[in-house]
């Protein structure tokens, strides 16, 4: 009995030394992998952030990009709008004035009597007896640039509200239409004479805006 003891307890000392280096080393693993594994796993953490993040900003800015793209749509839709109805004012406009003048042309100082006297309008004559000479009419200016007697065409500049339009290469008894500021049609100009540097004509408003101006009939009154 007391050999068997003796026998057994190297072998008992051997396997407890081994449990032992086996607890050490499970504990060393432990620890190594637990070391190893922090820094590794914030590394992994902080990539997956960042992809996050990236992620978060890009919809914010397509969301701020999808914005912008609405409020510039709807503006330019105001816009476009606005350009039509005023697109539409003025076409209107420009038909009233021909409906009422449509045919209406007067190509002596007789007929624009006649007309005046048929007509819901006020008829103004002018004469430019040169290349460059002006003439008011009301609150509007004209100016002659040139006139091209074998064309029967002449160029005639027109000042309203400070600004200043060119009529190129127009022809005797066409009617002109341009706008005034305060008048409810557009004004009308008509050449009917036309010679080598001089035309004549009239510009016809409507009733009243050159109120202070006498027309045909006030300036005339004999005719």
């Amino acid at each position: 009995m007391t050999k068997t003891r003796s026998t057994l307890r190297p072998v008992l000392r051997f396997v407890a030394s081994v449990l032992m280096t086996s607890g050490v080393l499970m504990l060393a693993d432990a620890g190594i992998t637990l070391a190893w594994q922090e820094p590794v796993s914030a590394f992994f953490a902080a990539q997956e952030q960042g992809k996050l993040n990236n992620e978060l900003s890009k919809k914010a800015s397509t969301e701020d990009v999808n914005k912008v793209s609405t409020d510039a749509n709807a503006k330019i839709g105001d816009l476009s709008n606005d350009l039509a109805g005023t697109k539409k004012d003025l076409t209107d406009a420009l038909t009233g004035t021909k409906g009422e003048l449509s045919g209406a042309i007067a190509r002596t100082h007789d007929e624009l009597v006649a007309l005046a006297h048929k007509s819901d309008r006020d008829y103004f004559e002018f004469t430019l007896a040169r290349r460059g000479g002006r003439q008011k009419v009301g609150t509007v200016t004209l100016i002659l640039r040139k006139t091209t007697p074998k064309k029967n065409q002449f160029t005639v500049g027109i000042i309203s509200d400070d600004q200043t339009t060119e009529r190129k290469d127009k022809s005797v008894n066409e009617p002109l239409y341009f706008l005034a500021r305060g008048a409810s049609t557009p004004l009308e100009l008509v050449v009917n004479k036309l010679s080598k540097d001089s035309i004549s004509g009239y510009v016809s408003t409507p009733k009243g805006f050159f109120a202070s101006v006498p027309n045909v009939l006030q300036a005339r009154p004999e005719s």
